[in-house]
Formats: C-alpha cells, structure tokens, sequence
C-alpha cells in the first residue's frame, strides 16, 4: 500500500526508503521491513526479466539494520528441568521434541505422523509452516538443507508413542469437531497449533522450573548446545538443525 500506487517505471529508491522508515515508525521490526523490502526487491527482479524496468530500486535501497540477538541455550541440567516441569502440560511431546531434535517451531507445527517412522527411529522434515495475518499456510523447508532426516532418541521415541495415543483419545471424544489432518500436535480440534499456543505452554513450564524465560527457537539452540557437551561434532549439529552452511553452525 505503501508503493502500490506509483507507476513502476516511476519508483524511486527514495520511495522504498520512504516505505520502510514508515514501516519502523508503524512498529514492525527491522528484520520483518527487511523481509518486505526483500519482497519487493525479487518483484522488481522479475520486472527486469520482463523489460519493464531498467534498475531494482528496492536492491539500491539501503535496508534497515536489524541488530543481532544474543542466542540463548539451556544447560543439560536446565534442560533436564525443563523436561520434568512439562509433567501435565499437554504441548509436553512438543516441546521435548523440538528441544532434543532442534527443529524449528514452524517444522514441529507442519510435522505429519507419515514423516515419523518410530520401528525406525527417524523423523523427516519435508514442510514448515507459519502463520501469515491470522491465516496458517505451509511450505517447503527454509532451505535444501532444511529438507532432512533426524535420527529419534529413544526418549523421543517413547513420547511420541505416547502422544499418539493421547492423540487417539482426543479424537474420541472431539467427534464431529476433529480436524483430521494426521499432525503430530496439532491444536485441541486437530487443526495447526498457533505460535501463541506454544509459547505460553513453554512460559507456564519455565516458570514452573523457575528457568529464566527464552523463547521457543531457544530450545532449537539449546539442543544445539547440548549435543555439542555430549560430543557430537558441528557437522553432525549442522545435519540436525538443517544449517545452509557448516560456518552458519560454527558462527552461531
């Protein structure tokens, strides 16, 4: 809206700096107007392709500069915690998996029952998924890398043993109201969990440890973490998390 109105051959690079310093002003986040500003850049590439334009202003445009979180990991023994905290917490299986596998939470949200084989111990990460203004969407994983098999811990095993059949037993007695979409968690009438959801499961058990508060990409650094103290090389970690890139992982 903020561009839409001007002719393309007339955009100038002081309009998508116009857009998004509005955009800031509006509050979303650095990172987010760098995503739109990434947007447009790609339409404008297309436009090239297509002799429409002659420059990608969008490419001239200096985007805004998105300050680097500190990442936050759990110790093992946080973890451990962590873990007993979940007692009763029905997001429990989720959370324990995304903490011992490092997935992200969009990858646990898209998760089907046909990607995890529990006789074989794997899981495989075919899809992630987000929602986008009040509307859940899926779509491939982040990268090639992303598209990838883990090996299942035992533990992680028996809980998704356990989960299924919880998972029955709601089913039951939703009825009608089931959603059967064969996710691994799904929300309580079968549909996708919201982002919401998960964070206040994760909040509720944090503070029932007395664990300082992290947010949930934190448990993906936190299996990280964990599995590098018990010896697994940064190849292996990169393998796991789905890293574009071997110094990605070594950076991080």
């Amino acid at each position: 809206p903020h561009v839409g109105r001007i002719a393309i051959h007339d955009l100038a690079i002081r309009d998508v700096t116009k857009m998004m310093a509005t955009l800031i002003d509006n509050g979303l986040s650095p990172r987010y107007v760098a995503e739109i500003r990434g947007v447009l850049r790609a339409a404008l590439n297309y436009a090239i392709g297509e002799e429409r334009v002659e420059r990608n202003v969008a490419e001239k445009a200096r985007p805004p500069r998105i300050e680097r979180t500190e990442q936050k990991a759990l110790t093992a023994d946080q973890v451990r915690s962590l873990f007993a905290a979940l007692d009763g917490e029905r997001l429990r299986p989720l959370i324990i998996t995304v903490t011992s596998l490092g997935l992200r939470r969009g990858e646990a949200m898209a998760l089907r029952w046909e990607d995890v084989d529990l006789d074989g111990a794997t899981v495989t990460i075919r899809r992630t998924g987000k929602r986008i203004a009040g509307e859940y969407v899926e779509g491939a994983p982040k990268s090639e890398k992303s598209r990838r098999s883990i090996s299942l811990p035992s533990p992680v095993v028996a809980v998704l043993r356990q989960q299924r059949v919880a998972l029955a037993e709601e089913r039951l007695k939703a009825g009608p109201m089931w959603t059967d979409e064969d996710r691994v968690f799904p929300a309580e009438n079968g549909g996708p969990l919201g982002a919401t959801s998960i964070r206040k499961a994760l909040d509720r058990s944090l503070q029932k440890a007395n664990l300082p508060r992290i947010r949930i990409h934190d448990l993906r650094h936190s299996a990280a973490s964990v599995a590098i103290m018990a010896g697994a090389s940064l190849r292996d970690v990169q393998e796991m998390l789905g890293h574009s890139s071997y110094a990605l992982t070594a950076d991080l």
